[in-house]
């Protein structure tokens, strides 16, 4: 005992030396393993003094040896001061570098069979959580364990472990439930959520901090000092999401072979139950990476089914991938997002809402850059419900945004919703206006006011009442964006200036005197104002950073270079230069960004003027089609005139045949039948006769069919006509020839 209060001694009074000596691992570990209790205990707060005040390094070293004997034999002890004592050694390991080190070495003595054992490292984690929080401390590792630990037999073990349980619903509310309870027994659940309810209005607070933590700490109280509506980050404000703390689960290799069959089944029912196996699938709070196009085409074209139930059970499923996959499920967006969009014009309410669900999923796994234009091209359907419905999504979506919309989706915005505050119906009347005040809300009036002009003085007043309701996030940052940057300012201000004089710091006139020395120049107060002004230029150069990551960094650059070897001081000036690198890259990858949403903007409105002319040429194309079905109709007309025409000829020529006989003998009988000189019968002067009596007869038989017109008529015909005409007449007339032969050869 006396030599390990010697040793405490020793490291107090910085010797070297005997440091060296001490910071052996395996002396360290037979130290806190004494058989002697009391030696024991001393032991231990001779290793608390060593991780305090030696070189983190030489700590390091000795981790992996002692922290395991020292769980084994100080966490079961019965005397209080040895027990306490390691556990501070043990947080000590912990603010050295890595916190997940420590606990690693303590989870294998859950499992032990020494029920004082498990308590006393149960009672070790909840102070570490306690302590040092699970933002810093991730609360991952015990999860597994802590379901069996509520089933162990030894009632201290379940009471450490409630304690445990209610430390971590302290920093990440619900989420605990949603990893945990679904493990526990329903009266544990009962009995946990009843300690919950006590504790709600109980804010956790970060009381000890990791050595890389100290060196930004002074600093952030400084930012809180000079920004009271900041929280700390150590508040319970900073809750942890549930999906961060959760294996992500493989599902593809769960959904059913024949699903591509199966959803395109002729049978409605084939269809519902392969979504119904795909929905049981995919009932994962958090999924793996991997290629899920072939999924996602099918619930795009699901969600174009003749029956709801099939459209209810796809938009569902979107919203579960969209959950369990977050950011990974924005590149699937072209796939579904219109479907789910035409989809609106759906009347069922249970299904409207699944769709409107889905939607609202698929902006929170992506962001309004993606969303915004197809969303902007389907508030101009047709259909009056779609483009309510598809407006309504753009508002929630640009209340929740936390970026405000570029200049060139405001330019693609503003004209549809000029055609929406002007539609005919109310409804879609008012989401122009919401969607137009909800904007002006974010950008200001200034970007608005040439739409403005082009409506009355009474929309206006109502998309001014929308206006001052709305409730947005991008304003809300803009409020607090000056208290952030002079907060910057007043750190970077802080920063040593062995160069800058008093006249350079507080007086704004320049000094007359020049310097005595171009060696000794100080900087004038010319030069003073540039090197002020370049601070904001660096903020708006670190575009995402937040205030308070943006001073972290400025602070950690200030840090001394106390006790940093030369190796490390390169590794530290490698750091900054590759830390420019990536701000000059940052930068690089920002404007081509820019540009890239500058020529999508483009090429959208010129879709849109394509569209238009497209429309333009359907609708010649239907007037031509018009015209043609007109002329079709003609035709038909024309055609079956010929017909009749056609059977009429038939009638008559049936009638010659008939009463040809009668006729011929009248005409011919008259007078003798023509003969030559020699007395014989002329089939010549016959044919002639025969002919002329027949054309006689025939054109008496047209004037009573169709009137003295008939010749007329005949010419105005077409050329098939003529030549029926004719071939009937030579028929006619060879009939009545061949009459007047039989005719003469019985005389």
């Amino acid at each position: 005992m006396t030599a390990y209060e010697e040793i405490q001694k020793l490291i107090e009074q910085d010797d070297s030396k005997e440091i060296q000596i001490i910071s052996e691992p395996e002396l360290l570990r037979k130290i806190v393993t004494d058989s002697n209790v009391v030696a024991q205990e001393a032991g231990v707060a001779a290793l608390c003094k060593f991780l305090q005040f030696v070189d983190p390094s030489l700590s390091l070293r000795t981790r992996d040896v002692v922290v395991p004997s020292l769980i084994e034999k100080t966490l079961a002890s019965t005397r209080a001061g040895t027990k306490s004592k390691s556990i501070e050694a043990l947080e000590l390991y912990v603010e050295l570098d890595d916190p997940e080190c420590v606990v690693n070495h303590i989870l294998p003595f859950l499992t032990n069979r020494l029920p004082k054992l498990v308590a006393g490292s149960v009672e070790a984690l909840v102070t570490i959580y306690q302590d040092f929080g699970a933002v810093t401390v991730s609360p991952k590792l015990v999860f597994p364990s802590i379901p069996k630990l509520f089933s162990h037999a030894d009632k201290n073990v379940r009471a450490q472990v409630s304690r445990l349980s209610l430390v971590l619903y302290q920093w990440i509310g619900d989420a605990f439930k949603d990893i945990i309870f679904s493990e526990l027994k329903p009266i544990q659940q009962k009995d946990l959520t009843k300690a919950f309810e006590s504790q709600e209005s109980t804010k956790p607070v970060q009381k000890r901090f990791l050595r890389s933590q100290h060196a930004n700490q002074e600093s952030e109280n400084d930012v809180s000092m000079t920004e009271p509506d900041n929280e700390p980050v150590s508040d319970s404000s900073a809750k942890i999401d549930a999906y961060d703390l959760m294996e992500p689960q493989n599902i593809l290799s769960l959904l059913p072979s024949d699903l591509d069959s199966r959803a395109s089944s002729a049978k409605w029912k084939d269809r519902v139950e392969a979504l119904e196996e795909v929905q049981k699938v995919v009932a994962v709070p958090r999924m793996a990476s991997g290629d899920y196009t072939r999924l996602l085409r099918i619930l795009g074209k699901s969600l174009k089914d003749a029956n709801v139930q099939v459209v209810q059970l796809a938009a569902t499923i979107l919203s579960q991938l969209a959950k369990g996959l977050r950011g990974e499920f924005e590149q699937y967006l072209s796939l579904v997002l219109t479907p789910l969009l035409e989809g609106t014009k759906e009347k069922k309410p249970t299904v409207l809402v699944s769709l409107c669900d889905a939607l609202n999923a698929c902006f929170d796994s992506s962001s309004l850059l993606a969303v915004m234009e197809e969303t902007v091209l389907q508030m101009a359907n047709k259909t009056p419900q779609v483009k309510v419905e598809t407006t309504k999504f753009l508002i929630r979506c640009l209340k929740k945004s936390k970026t405000a919309p570029s200049p060139q989706h405001i330019d693609l915005l503003l004209p549809v919703a000029l055609k929406l505050v002007n539609d005919s119906q109310a409804p879609v009347r008012n989401a122009g206006f919401e969607v137009v005040g909800t904007l002006m809300k974010i950008v200001g009036p200034r970007p608005l006011n040439e739409f403005m002009d082009k409506i009355d003085d009474r929309k206006r007043k109502n998309i001014m009442e929308f206006c001052e309701t709305a409730e947005v996030c991008v304003t809300e940052t803009k409020k607090k964006q000056p208290a952030i940057s002079s907060s910057t300012n007043k750190a970077t201000d802080r920063r040593p200036k062995p160069s800058l004089g008093a006249t350079t710091k507080c007086s704004p006139v320049p000094s007359k005197r020049g310097p005595s020395s171009p060696l000794k120049r100080a900087p004038s107060s010319k030069q003073s104002p540039p090197s002020r002004r370049a601070i904001p230029s660096v903020a708006s150069r670190t575009n995402g950073l937040t205030s308070r990551s943006l001073t972290t960094i400025r602070s950690v650059s200030r840090v001394p270079d106390t006790n940093v070897s030369s190796a490390e001081r390169l590794e530290l000036e490698n750091l900054r230069k590759e830390k420019k690198q990536w701000e000059q890259e940052k930068e690089k990858y920002e404007w081509r960004q820019q540009e890239h949403q500058t020529e999508r903007v483009t090429l959208m409105k010129e879709i849109n003027n394509l569209q238009e002319k497209t429309k333009e040429l359907l609708n010649e194309e239907t007037d031509k089609t018009v015209i043609i079905k007109s002329k079709d109709t003609q035709i038909d007309r024309l055609q079956h005139d010929l017909d009749l025409a056609r059977e009429r000829i038939r009638e008559l020529e049936n009638e010659y045949k008939t009463g040809g006989n009668g006729r011929a003998s009248t005409f011919k009988g008259d007078g003798p039948l023509p003969t030559d000189p020699s007395g014989r019968f002329s089939p010549t002067l016959s044919d002639g006769v025969d002919r002329l009596s027949l054309d006689h007869a025939i054109s008496e038989h047209k004037e009573n069919l169709y009137g003295t017109d008939y010749s007329k008529l005949l010419d105005s015909s077409d050329e098939s006509w003529r030549r029926a005409a004719e071939v009937t007449f030579q028929l006619k007339a060879r009939i009545e020839k061949m009459k007047a032969r039989s005719k003469y050869s019985r005389a």
